[in-house]
């Protein structure tokens, strides 16, 4: 049965993950992160800037994705909400990780981006954009591995990632 948890903000929620029932994070407009620890949801941190997907892997850090002004932005939760990692790819609407690794594998966004973490650019952090076959958005991107992935979004796009 679904029950609903008042939250303590009105800000509209645009992705959860987590890695148990009480140890779960969500993202929201206007930069709010939260954590539920299994009795209550708590801050834990904010930007200015939207956040519309996170990546939580088993262990280690947190990535969250999402804008900078009209820039896709990456940050990182390791205890704090680190500084945004600015890219030059359009908003980041979706972030995927292939397992318990520290570093998400891909990324796809507003216009079609699509990027991979970019070795040799800020500690191999920040995602640098590669060729697309579309400018429909991308709201979605999964794999079994990092190099066989699905990337989905608008106007019924459907990519597919094997190298």
């Amino acid at each position: 049965m679904w029950t609903s948890i008042t939250a303590f903000t009105p800000e509209s929620f645009l992705a959860v993950s987590g890695r148990a029932s009480n140890a779960v994070w969500a993202t929201a407009t206007n930069g709010v992160f939260v954590f539920w620890d299994g009795a209550t949801w708590a801050s834990r941190g904010a930007t200015t800037a939207s956040m519309y997907s996170l990546y939580v892997p088993n262990t280690g850090d947190i990535w969250l994705g999402g804008n900078c002004g009209s820039n896709g932005s990456i940050w990182l939760y390791n205890g704090g909400l680190n500084t945004a990692l600015t890219c030059t790819m359009n908003n980041i609407l979706s972030i995927w990780g292939s397992g318990s690794s520290t570093v998400y594998d891909w990324v796809v966004g507003a216009g079609g981006a699509i990027g991979k973490p970019a070795s040799g650019v800020n500690g191999g952090l920040t995602p640098s954009a590669i060729s697309s076959p579309t400018t429909n958005s991308l709201r979605g991107v999964w794999g079994s591995t990092g190099t066989d992935v699905w990337a989905v979004g608008d106007n019924g796009t459907i990519l597919h990632y094997q190298p």
